[in-house]
């Protein structure tokens, strides 16, 4: 099984230290950079093979929204898919960074299965189990609305 080539982009140290240390651990993912805000994220963009852009919103220097539409502006080929990790709920910014070309949105905090379920969704790998939200139930939002998967 080919590896999703996953990029983080996080200016909370801490969670994207424990999130890279995660995903090191899960079959079929690579971490292949970390940056901790939109500038310094693009950069490595440039230079890292990238499958999946996994980023919050609220980040200082540049932030989310700032980073992906700068992204949308880039020749990357492939583009980088993109998951959104922010603490903002509000279906406007949803909507926004939907807009922007995000394939999915999740709400913090995250149950680290259900990350790494849609990573495999998005990132087209087999496997995807069940997915479970904020609330404990088995949904997510994501770019089709809302989706389930089996249990």
């Amino acid at each position: 099984m080919e590896q999703i080539k996953i990029l983080l982009a996080e200016h909370n140290h801490e969670l994207r230290s424990v999130l890279a240390a995660y995903l090191h651990e899960k079959a079929g993912f690579s971490v292949v950079g970390e940056a901790s805000n939109g500038s310094d994220a693009l950069r490595l963009l440039e230079t890292k093979e990238t499958d999946l852009l996994v980023t919050g919103l609220l980040m200082p220097v540049m932030d989310g929204f700032a980073m992906l539409e700068k992204l949308r502006g880039m020749r990357l080929h492939p583009a980088p898919k993109v998951i959104v990790l922010s603490s903002l709920a509000n279906q406007r910014f949803m909507d926004r960074a939907y807009a922007l070309g995000v394939s999915c949105y999740l709400v913090k905090p995250v149950n680290p299965e259900l990350l790494c379920a849609c990573i495999r969704k998005v990132g087209g790998q087999p496997g995807s189990a069940a997915m479970w939200g904020r609330d404990g139930g088995r949904r997510a939002e994501g770019r089709a609305g809302a989706f389930r998967l089996g249990q």
